[in-house]
């Protein structure tokens, strides 16, 4: 796999279960998926992620 691709896979595979867990606590709201401590930090980590994942794309499109 070319390294270049790693970190925009990483963001969609994050972002795909991110929809996942706002599915679920739309389905059953008692389970509180959204602000259980676990989704918080998995929140957190894609917002990280996706910061990231842009930052090095705009750097590398402005070398260009």
């Amino acid at each position: 796999m070319d390294r270049k691709l790693l970190l925009p896979l990483l963001t969609n595979a994050m972002l795909l279960g991110m929809l996942l867990i706002v599915y679920l606590d739309g389905r059953n709201p008692f389970m509180a998926f959204l602000t259980s401590t676990p989704s918080k930090v998995y929140i957190v980590l894609m917002c990280l992620l996706g910061l990231l994942t842009s930052t090095l794309y705009l750097m590398r499109t402005r070398d260009r």
